[in-house]
């Protein structure tokens, strides 16, 4: 994984706590002085995990902030916020593609997933919407799976190919 946060240099000036962690990041100055921007490259996943967290809230609020993950820009860097937690969080576990199944599933559970049943690999994306796209152009589940899981912007977390495939052979066989 490969997560670049690119900030102007001159909120990173404003913020001391802001230029700590990009300096942690290995951040580096492009541009020139005035319309400059700072970019923190964080690649050792996951040894930067924590590192990165820090830095994706601290700039979420920031209107000029971009982000990108595996090369793809990121929409929603409080979603991405949300996505590297639960990553984190599924590092402790033996089997982490059991940790995104309950956590799945519980978000099916609360109300979250349309069939109150969900049986998604990752509790970001709705196996039972993805069956459905599928269903209706034709499109083999893997691809469908592969585009809602690039629109909900998670198609980047090791975990989603680790347990995906229970999902894509139950949605074929539906």
């Amino acid at each position: 994984m490969r997560l670049i946060i690119g900030i102007p240099a001159a909120a990173v000036r404003e913020r001391p706590s802001l230029f700590l962690l990009m300096l942690a990041a290995c951040a580096e100055t492009e541009g020139d002085r005035i319309a400059g921007e700072t970019v923190a490259t964080l690649d050792d996943f996951p040894a930067q995990l924590d590192l990165a967290l820090d830095l994706v809230e601290a700039v979420s609020q920031l209107r000029p902030a971009r982000a990108t993950m595996n090369g793809r820009p990121v929409a929603d860097l409080n979603r991405l916020w949300s996505t590297l937690s639960c990553y984190r969080d599924s590092l402790a576990e033996a089997a982490p593609q059991d940790y995104c199944r309950r956590r799945a599933s519980r978000v099916g559970e609360a109300g979250g997933c349309p069939a109150h049943a969900c049986a998604s690999p990752c509790p970001f994306i709705c196996a039972r919407c993805f069956q459905l796209v599928g269903k209706q152009d034709e499109t083999p589940a893997a691809d469908c799976l592969h585009r809602i899981a690039v629109e909900a912007e998670v198609d980047w977390c090791p975990n989603l190919s680790l347990c995906c495939s229970d999902a894509i052979e139950g949605s074929s066989q539906g």
